[in-house]
């Protein structure tokens, strides 16, 4: 009796169970399977990871993003009954997080195109030499206020606001950047290092003297400020120290200036004029027709004082056609002292032709001078 009590118990159980036990729809089969694809999607999306600064990979996030989008929306639309909001957060939570990390990486970016731009200016930090040396109104100056600028980018902090961005080393630009300045500020070092200090501390032409200067001062500061924007590359210490040597050595600009100016008046006081080798009061008229007549650089002939005529030459030199002899012109040469509109006395070797026109020659032309300053008093 009770064994088919329980035979019919269980047998009401496994009734009950296979009623209940209904078949698994297409619908929940499909959600499951939708599921597994979106967890997939996400798990791929949190492998590429947010784009660094200094990595190349914002196409592959972007499309990763785009995939993980589509994906999301392609689930709403076939289960619109399910939450989706952790999904939803984690991508806003992610293209939050990459939308920072490139504004981070345009910020670099900016930095290093700054730095570039910035050492490309140190570096090309020069005087105007050809101005200096020939001694240009207002050359000096602006090559004070150049070298001023330089120092003033140095004291202020500014090159050394460029310092954290190029310490990066880890950035090709950068260290490419490093790279080639050490390298040109050694290369300047080494020209400096050829100076002849001595030889400079002798020049009598103010010009030439302080455009050497100038360039020694102009490499010294430009390595400070290359220094202090990359404090930690030894070249480019090693070339300063060897830089500011010589520029300790030659002196400062007063000191320079001053030794330039003496050296020109030590020169100026020397010139002297040559004896006459010819007594010919004619020619000597013809010597200062021409120079009153002749376009010189510095100032007008015609509008100086002639104060004195020597004869230097001794005779005519005669000019003949290489080919048949026949005689062209003659030549001689004269120093002529005279006092310009500055207020200044100059000496010149002064040359003249007479063009031959086979009965007889011409009026003399000036064809050259070569002038220099004097005393006024050492005019005889």
């Amino acid at each position: 009796m009770f064994r088919k009590a329980f035979v019919l118990v269980f047998v009401l159980l496994i009734s009950a169970t296979a009623a209940f036990a209904q078949p698994e729809s297409a619908k929940e089969r499909r959600l499951k399977t939708d599921l597994r694809n979106l967890d997939r999607r996400f798990e791929r999306l949190r492998e590429t990871g947010v784009s660094d600064v200094n990595s190349n990979n914002e196409n592959r996030v972007r499309r990763a993003i785009e995939a993980a989008e589509k994906e999301l929306a392609d689930f709403r639309t076939a289960h619109p009954e399910h939450d989706v909001s952790k999904y939803e957060k984690e991508l806003n939570d992610f293209k939050s997080a990459q939308t920072n990390a490139l504004e981070d990486k345009a910020d670099a970016v900016g930095n290093i195109n700054d730095l570039k731009t910035y050492v490309e200016k140190i570096l090309d930090s020069r005087p105007e030499m050809p101005r200096l040396m020939s001694e240009t109104p207002g050359a000096n100056e602006e090559a004070e206020n150049a070298l001023k600028a330089l120092k003033d980018d140095r004291e202020n902090g500014k090159a050394a606001g460029f310092a954290s961005t190029a310490s990066s080393t880890d950035n090709r630009e950068v260290n490419n950047l490093r790279t080639r300045t050490a390298r040109l500020v050694a290369a300047d070092s080494a020209r400096i290092a050829q100076y002849d200090l001595a030889n400079i501390r002798k020049i009598t032409e103010p010009g030439s003297m302080l455009s050497r200067f100038f360039d020694i001062a102009f490499a010294a500061e430009r390595m400070r400020v290359l220094k202090a924007v990359f404090p930690d590359e030894k070249a480019i210490s090693d070339a300063l120290s060897a830089t500011e040597k010589v520029e300790s050595a030659l002196g400062d600009y007063a000191s320079i200036k001053n030794l330039a100016a003496s050296n020109y008046a030590a020169k100026v006081a020397s010139v002297k004029m040559l004896a006459e080798r010819q007594n010919n009061a004619a020619l000597r008229t013809e010597f200062k027709n021409a120079f009153l007549g002749y376009a010189f650089k510095s100032h007008e002939a015609r509008d100086s004082t002639v104060l004195k005529v020597h004869l230097v030459s001794s005779g005519w030199a005669i000019e003949r056609n290489s080919l048949t002899g026949i005689i062209l012109n003659r030549q001689q040469t004269a120093q002529i002292a005279f006092k310009a509109t500055d207020g200044k006395c100059y000496l010149t070797d002064f040359d003249i032709k007479q063009n031959y026109d086979g009965a007889r020659y011409g009026k003399g032309i000036g064809i050259g001078s070569r002038e220099r300053e004097m005393l006024c008093e050492n005019v005889p």
